[in-house]
């Protein structure tokens, strides 16, 4: 076989040169026609694209709208290996800048070619995730919707998404209120029976209320009375703490779209955020301008009492002066109940490793006079009933017959476990 070939190679080299050029121009017209067709497929969905100037909002739509555009081809392989270390620095720049020129509406059929790929589901995942966020980047009335087309609202979306959101919301409030209606309108009922929860409807209402708030307000309230009640809930918390909502719109936002006992609580939340981070004196200023009713300010006074022994009591042992200084601060703001806020403020020592059970117990007695219920019943409440001091002697100085039976009981099954 050997000598056949050596004979072949020798005697007619002409054949054998001949041969490989017609397959190396077979080959090469295989590979163009290859690009053509790539390019024609991306052109067709690209004029898929060119109905009409305006993207409609509505996720329920079968295909976005756009301006014309020229032609684009891109090679999604390319793009999923560069995930993979498997380019040069000089691909992967090429690369970013080919996909920076590209317009929204050239990404989006892109988008459409990915979709229709022979890709792995994971790489489809990667390579649909990268060119989305180009698209974000450039135009997010656009990538929304096209997020709402294809219902990618995995975890790796959204924490980016959000911020895309909150700004689509903070330009164009109502077209990000009626994309999330379209949205919403698409998911299961199961969310309003039981009052279940729908994590990504919480995540994205937080992300365009706000916005609706400063542009919008009855929108804004129409958006959470919408919502199940623990929905509202956790919206509601979520935005707590933005710096762009004032305390005295925050909280009558929460009394018109939450029932009372989590509207006190979120309210509450707002004094307590701002004696952490700036002291009582702050503090004193944000439930002035929340004008709170007096069930308000008493669950605002209670919570931030115990908020803050509860931090310090990592740091140091809770003194006299402690509990003094929010003592005064509380009846500065006119506190319905001192004698129980001092009881719980005095709970929140408990379990510190720098003071000792029994210094906590002597704490509250500096307090104590005969029938002083609230103050031993506010310590029980507490947390003071799981100290490891003698409790039980404590529940025993209530002078109320029902409750002192009833935390005498508590505590000794308490203990017994």
């Amino acid at each position: 076989m050997k000598i056949i070939e050596h004979f072949a190679l020798k005697k007619f080299p002409f054949i054998i040169t001949a041969l490989l050029g017609i397959s190396l121009l077979i080959y090469q017209e295989y590979s163009i026609r290859s690009v053509h067709h790539q390019a024609d497929a991306i052109a067709a969905k690209i004029k898929a694209h060119e109905k009409s100037a305006d993207l409609a909002v509505n996720p329920t739509i079968s295909e976005p709208k756009f301006k014309s555009l020229a032609n684009v081809s891109f090679d999604l392989k390319k793009l999923n290996a560069s995930f993979f270390g498997e380019l040069t620095r000089l691909d992967k720049a090429q690369l970013r800048e080919e996909i920076s020129s590209m317009t929204p509406a050239q990404l989006m059929a892109v988008l459409d070619e990915v979709e229709a790929s022979d890709l792995s589901d994971g790489d489809k995942s990667r390579v649909w995730s990268s060119l989305f966020w180009s698209l974000a980047d450039q135009d997010t009335k656009s990538a929304m919707t096209y997020m709402g087309i294809y219902h990618r609202y995995g975890a790796m979306y959204q924490a980016p998404l959000i911020e895309y959101l909150k700004k689509w919301a903070e330009t164009s409030p109502s077209e990000a209120s009626s994309w999330l209606d379209g949205w919403s309108s698409q998911q299961p009922d199961y969310r309003k029976k039981l009052n279940r929860v729908d994590d990504h409807r919480v995540i994205f209402e937080s992300a365009i209320v706000p916005a609706l708030l400063k542009f919008d307000p009855h929108l804004a309230i129409k958006r959470i009375l919408d919502l199940t009640p623990e929905e509202a809930r956790q919206v509601m918390s979520k935005i707590s703490h933005q710096h762009d909502i004032s305390p005295g719109t925050y909280a009558n936002f929460a009394r018109q779209c939450l029932q009372e006992k989590d509207s006190n609580q979120l309210i509450a939340s707002q004094v307590i955020q701002a004696a952490k981070s700036d002291g009582l004196a702050r503090a004193t200023e944000v439930l002035a301008e929340m004008n709170p009713t007096p069930a308000e300010r008493d669950a605002s006074l209670l919570q931030t009492s115990k908020q803050l022994i509860s931090q310090a009591q990592f740091k140091k042992k809770i003194s006299i002066e402690d509990i003094d200084t929010l003592r005064d601060w509380a009846q500065e703001q006119d506190i319905s109940d001192l004698d129980q806020l001092t009881g719980q403020a005095v709970a929140k020592a408990t379990g510190s490793e720098f003071m000792q059970p029994d210094e906590v117990i002597d704490l509250l007695k500096h307090y104590y006079q005969p029938g002083n219920d609230h103050l031993l019943v506010g310590f029980l409440e507490a947390g003071g009933c799981r100290c490891q001091a003698d409790v039980a002697s404590i529940a025993q100085e209530i002078d109320d017959p029902h409750l002192r039976e009833k935390w005498v009981n508590h505590i000794k099954l308490n203990h017994s476990n």
